[in-house]
């Protein structure tokens, strides 16, 4: 093994005059509930339909880790009204606050490594079957437990 063929598997990244193979490395998930990791975003533009103008879209790059193997999910959301819901509910899963009239500002800075859970199903396109995610989780409040006598679980 000559030493471009390791440079490339140590981080992905190919050298210009290395090797390639048609291995891949996408692994499909079985339908369920997964933590996941917010890798990185591009802003890009819908190309709009009949019932929808183009409009801004942000695609995200989410990775999930599971004993399967780590999958990598392109998820978009739609700047449209139409989609307030779906925008709001990734913003709960990642954690994002309220203010308070309920609203939420959508803080893109804080997205890249933002964690959450979602629900990950199937999608079947040009014969292949894809990942896809379902549904975002709102991220749990997680209060520290303490009692009157001091005692904190974990605590000794």
């Amino acid at each position: 093994m000559d030493q471009n063929y390791t440079q490339q598997n140590t981080n992905g990244e190919l050298e210009w005059d290395g090797y390639v193979d048609d291995s891949s490395d996408f692994v499909l998930l079985p339908d369920g509930d997964y933590d996941f990791t917010v890798e990185s975003f591009l802003n890009s533009r819908s190309k709009g339909s009949d019932k929808m103008p183009p409009c801004k879209m942000v695609e995200l790059n989410i990775c999930i880790d599971s004993v399967q193997g780590t999958a990598y999910v392109k998820h978009y959301l739609i700047l449209h009204s139409r989609f307030n819901k779906k925008i709001y509910g990734f913003f709960k899963c990642i954690g994002a606050q309220e203010d308070s009239d309920g609203r939420i500002r959508m803080n893109w800075n804080a997205v890249p490594g933002s964690t959450g859970r979602c629900n990950l199903g199937h999608k079947l396109y040009n014969g292949n079957e894809y990942n896809e995610i379902k549904k975002f989780y709102p991220k749990e409040n997680k209060t520290k437990y303490q009692s009157s006598s001091g005692y904190t679980p974990g605590q000794f």
